[in-house]
């Protein structure tokens, strides 16, 4: 401390305040350290807040996103068992088309629409009966018999006693053959056989054969006239030429049968054709098939029989179509 006094000034000093007293530049800079972390105190705080604030935003952006996938998840879940009901449901469907496919391969058109099967002595076709006159043996008087010629033929005016005493009317016999004809006509197409000497054109009830080099026909339908001997020796001629057309079917499914190595006797056609005559030069003669005329000798029970026997091998020659060629096309 300082004393004055008049004209005597005494001046004393404690050493040990002195040390004590920081020095300005030690105090300017402590205050600017302070002042430093300050500013990098705020700097963070504000850096802090602006982190908060960006993850305030990104959270709210996840949570909108959450809402949206857990939308889209329910979506797919919806979806998924949407799916899993239609698959069923077309798993079912499918079933059931497989099984009704199944059912179809058992099926065959040919066997439908041209249904051989025979009644009594008489090979039939789609119900009508094929041959005259057969033998007594035919059991006309049972009810089944009766009930199967009753029930399409006398529907059509047909003389129903006349059925039972075994004499088929003329048309149903036309018409039986128009439909083997056709039958034939079909056969020839699933065989390819295009360049047979006759063509067959089915007309039903009428149907005509005819040379495909002269043009020349030949009625296959008959009806007794007056002029009978002429008439049936052109009914004649066009069973023959039917009966060659069966011949060269024969020998086109023998030759796919040996070219496919198709073997066994359930494949065997069961009654052999053979041909007389020259018909390499179209010179129509007798066609036999196990033995029996194809064209009418005037035995009504033989040519019933020989009608039979061509029944019989085309109702094999369907099989074999559905078999091996339509089913492997």
């Amino acid at each position: 401390f300082t004393v004055h006094r008049t004209n005597l000034s005494v001046s004393i000093k404690n050493p040990t305040m002195e040390q004590q007293q920081p020095s300005v530049d030690l105090l300017d800079a402590a205050l600017q350290q302070k002042l430093y972390k300050k500013n990098d105190l705020e700097y963070r705080i504000q850096k802090v807040r602006s982190q908060r604030k960006l993850v305030r935003k990104q959270t709210e952006s996840l949570s909108d996103l959450q809402v949206l996938w857990g939308h889209r998840y329910n979506q797919a879940i919806q979806k998924r068992t949407n799916a899993l009901s239609s698959y069923s449901q077309r798993h079912r469907k499918l079933d059931e088309i497989q099984a009704a496919h199944e059912k179809l391969i058992q099926c065959y058109v040919l066997q439908d629409v041209f249904h051989i099967w025979y009644r009594g002595a008489y090979a039939t076709i789609n119900g009508l009966r094929l041959g005259m006159c057969t033998s007594p043996s035919v059991e006309a008087s049972s009810p089944a018999v009766q009930e199967q010629t009753n029930s399409f033929w006398n529907n059509n005016n047909v003389n129903g006693s006349a059925a039972l005493d075994n004499n088929v009317p003329w048309h149903e016999i036309n018409a039986a053959l128009g439909m083997i004809a056709l039958l034939m006509k079909t056969l020839q197409n699933k065989l390819h056989i295009y360049q047979s000497r006759y063509m067959i054109q089915p007309r039903g009830s009428t149907t005509k054969v005819l040379s495909r080099k002269t043009k020349q026909e030949w009625e296959l339908y008959h009806q007794p006239t007056a002029f009978q001997f002429f008439a049936r020796r052109n009914w004649n001629a066009a069973l023959n030429i039917l009966g060659y057309t069966l011949y060269e079917i024969v020998r086109e499914v023998n030759i796919l049968k040996k070219s496919n190595g198709i073997d066994g006797i359930d494949w065997v056609i069961p009654f052999d054709l053979s041909l007389e005559g020259d018909w390499g030069n179209e010179r129509i003669a007798n066609v036999k098939i196990g033995g029996l005329e194809v064209g009418f000798n005037g035995d009504g029970v033989e040519w019933t029989k020989a009608m039979r026997y061509i029944a019989i091998d085309l109702k094999l020659i369907v099989a074999f179509v559905a078999t091996f060629v339509d089913r492997r096309s």
